[in-house]
């Protein structure tokens, strides 16, 4: 297993923080041979670009018998930055401590996880920025998420709608039609085309929007009716 990991593994010296052993990928991941990194300590080798940390990230290893970091630089042996995710214990191998590292390059990881951060701030922005109102609603016609369109479109601060029946705001004479298409659309899928209901502004009038409905099946995390309503009470 340690030969033949994907993992780079080091062994240390409880003691004294030298380097005992390392197994081939390291040398893959870092540069730096078996020959080179044995007897050495891993703040001499220029490994962690910052060596104060390394050191105290073996004195809290010391102390704790166990460390775990995502953001500890490391660089190879050119110099070149690698993402690694690092984790040390400290176990008995015949009556003596000494300590395994695993350092794993999470680089692609990294970069991915940038891009999410990136398409979510995209999402947010075209969402935060919308005219039209963007509703999340649970199965159960709980308001969970609503735009801040909400106020501009409706009156409403959106503190005063989540957590509300969207019934609420529907025109009483549209309440049971507007639940049939709630409960038919979860159970069998919404229409692609829009359709139109009058929505209650807080002022009192009513107002109509069209509106196009999708079930958020495919994220568990985040699960409800997306609704995408716009005021066409003039255009009628």
């Amino acid at each position: 297993l340690f030969e033949s990991a994907k993992d780079g593994i080091l062994i240390l010296d409880f003691e004294t923080g030298r380097i005992v052993d390392s197994n081939p990928f390291l040398e893959q991941l870092t540069g730096f041979t078996r020959e080179e990194l044995k007897g050495r300590t891993v703040w001499e080798i220029g490994m962690f670009s910052d060596a104060p940390d390394a050191r105290m990230a073996f004195d809290a290893l010391q102390a704790n018998e166990y460390v775990r970091y995502e953001d500890l630089p490391l660089r190879d042996r050119a110099g070149n930055a690698v993402e690694v995710e690092f984790i040390s214990n400290t176990y008995l191998v015949g009556g003596s401590k000494v300590i395994q590292c695993n350092i794993r390059d999470i680089s692609e990881r990294k970069r991915l996880e940038t891009e999410l951060r990136r398409k979510d701030a995209l999402y947010l922005s075209v969402v935060e920025n919308s005219t039209d109102l963007i509703l999340l609603v649970e199965e159960d016609a709980t308001v969970r998420f609503a735009s801040p369109s909400l106020e501009s479109c409706l009156g409403y601060d959106v503190s005063e709608v989540v957590g509300k029946s969207v019934f609420d705001y529907f025109h009483p004479a549209e309440h049971a039609q507007a639940r049939r298409d709630l409960e038919a659309g979860a159970r069998d899928g919404f229409p692609k085309y829009p359709r139109v209901r009058r929505i209650r502004h807080k002022d009192g009038s009513w107002r109509s929007f069209e509106y196009a409905a999708a079930d958020l099946l495919k994220n568990p995390e985040v699960r409800g009716i997306v609704a995408v309503c716009r005021d066409v009470t003039e255009r009628r």
